[in-house]
């Protein structure tokens, strides 16, 4: 029986810590080198370097969502491994570096997920699983599609003019789809996990807009978390409620094409929504109208390694798909408009690929630095935050239309903002144009300074010089305006200190991160 109790009480996490396994061996750490394949002493590594330094949760991705990392009874890994080699022979290159050790281990006897609880268990972390609903990147790889994907392709979404990017992958409309990840939620709660995160931005397209009304997805999707709360509190050991968490679009606009209703999601017994935009770091969302509609449910502000990935037409190739870091002062001042606007903590994601991909000191000449780590106790720090300087930015995130990307395999995160921008940017500036560039934001304590100061600055960053005389922009209902730096993204661009840059060529923070 569970403790009715504790559906009333929020999770006691303010830093919930995100490891998508494949970071481990797609990086450059102290524990893996370049091309080494997975050892499972790496993972007890990649949970012990968060220990000891703010972070209450730990979360475990373990995989793309098709291929377990677990002792599955749905699709166990000899099966696969069995299918894998007769339709695609040996893995080689990349696959193998990448992907194939992590097959070995588990057909050896491995076991992730336990092994992952274990240790955030030594090191005094709550456990916690994320499952990935419907992620496409893993393609034909040893962990990629797996039988289920490849051998139902009745099953798959098809391109109906909106869903570009991910139509080779899993239409939510069939309840066969459903019952496949519905069986692999209920094999996850079946280790000591404190909580499942369902995740509904890997990647954020469920349906054919053209089969199904709104109405319809959502009574699909609510059901499909009711039964997950279900499953959970069946299989709970100790009649402890287990938190159900979702992950879920910073943009409210989405929803309601990925059949997404927060109000019947908390209702059906969901205690923590992570508000996602995507992959980047992002500080202008719709957590404030969130706190609104759940005023009893933990509500958490993702942040991650990027700002933006700069990609397409007309960017130096020197630069191209280089991420933007964030500094320490953007993580500050997201963290404290997130506090300011009700959040009751901060997820990240994908936070060691801070370090980059193991390939880009080859192949974009870029030096590997260490994540921040050190940032995480000011994380959870409301008080300290609100302090400090604050170093606000708009970029496109998850939310702005990129036409150059709209036939990508990148499009998924552009279908919804290409009806309707949650960004300004990507923009073209001409001369006498004038657009504007809204910011939500709160003040430090004691109120923002009047008068500007040795660590004030305005920057642009694009992909050429602007044409035109851009002296002053107004920065204020009362503001006089200040003269920015505009900076083409180059190798050369080194903004500095006092405008809280970033190497563009290194896509490190200036002055506070350690060289690997």
């Amino acid at each position: 029986m569970i403790d009715k109790s504790e559906t009333m009480t929020k999770p006691p996490y303010k830093i919930i810590y995100s490891t998508d396994i494949h970071t481990i061996t797609n990086t450059i750490s102290p524990y893996h080198r370049e091309n080494e394949m997975f050892r499972p002493e790496m993972l007890d590594a990649c949970i012990e370097e968060t220990a000891g330094i703010g972070i209450d949760a730990h979360k475990i991705v373990p995989g793309y969502g098709w291929v377990p990392r677990w002792k599955s009874r749905q699709y166990p890994i000899e099966e696969h491994w069995d299918w894998y080699l007769k339709k695609y022979g040996e893995p080689r290159g990349n696959q193998r570096n990448i992907q194939y050790g992590f097959v070995k281990y588990m057909l050896d006897g491995g076991d992730y997920v336990e092994r992952f609880v274990g240790q955030c268990r030594k090191h005094g972390q709550s456990p916690l699983a994320c499952l990935r609903l419907n992620d496409e990147q893993g393609g034909a790889g040893v962990e990629g599609n797996g039988r289920f994907v490849e051998e139902n392709p009745q099953f798959t979404l098809g391109w109906s003019g909106y869903t570009r990017g991910v139509e080779h992958y899993m239409n939510w409309i069939h309840p066969e789809v459903r019952r496949f990840k519905l069986n692999y939620a209920e094999e996850l709660a079946g280790y000591d996990i404190d909580g499942l995160e369902l995740d509904f931005m890997r990647r954020p397209t469920y349906f054919r807009l053209d089969q199904t009304s709104q109405l319809e997805r959502e009574r699909i999707m609510t059901g499909f978390v009711a039964e997950t709360r279900a499953i959970l509190d069946r299989t709970s050991r100790s009649g402890k409620r287990r938190r159900l968490g979702v992950r879920v679009p910073c943009h409210l606009a989405e929803y309601g094409l990925l059949g997404l209703d927060l109000e019947a999601l908390v209702d059906a017994g969901v205690d923590m929504v992570n508000v996602s935009p995507s992959m980047f770091t992002q500080q202008q969302t719709d957590l404030p109208t969130i706190r609104r509609l759940l005023p009893d449910t933990a509500v958490y502000l993702e942040v991650s390694d990027i700002i933006d990935k700069p990609a397409g037409e007309g960017l130096s190739k020197d630069c191209a798909g280089i991420p933007r870091r964030p500094t320490d002062e953007q993580f500050y001042t997201t963290a404290h408009l997130a506090y300011a606007r009700g959040a009751d903590g901060i997820c990240t994601f994908n936070f060691r690929f801070f370090s980059g991909k193991q390939d880009y000191p080859k192949t974009k000449g870029v030096r590997l630095y260490e994540p921040p780590f050190h940032i995480f106790p000011r994380l959870r720090d409301p008080e300290w935050l609100g302090r400090q300087s604050q170093h606000w930015f708009l970029c496109r995130g998850h939310g702005g239309y990129a036409p150059w990307l709209d036939g990508s395999r990148c499009a998924y995160m552009m279908r919804n903002a290409a009806f309707a921008p949650a960004s300004p940017l990507p923009c073209r500036l001409k001369p006498g144009m004038k657009i504007p560039f809204c910011f939500d934001m709160a003040p430090p304590e004691g109120g923002a300074r009047n008068r500007p100061t040795a660590d004030s600055g305005l920057r642009f960053s694009g992909r050429s010089a602007v044409d035109g005389d851009y002296q002053q922009y107004p920065t204020g209902r009362n503001s006089r305006g200040i003269s920015p730096l505009y900076q083409p993204l180059s190798r050369a661009a080194r903004p500095s200190r006092r405008l809280a840059g970033m190497d563009c060529a290194s896509g490190a923070t200036q002055g506070r991160q350690k060289p690997l």
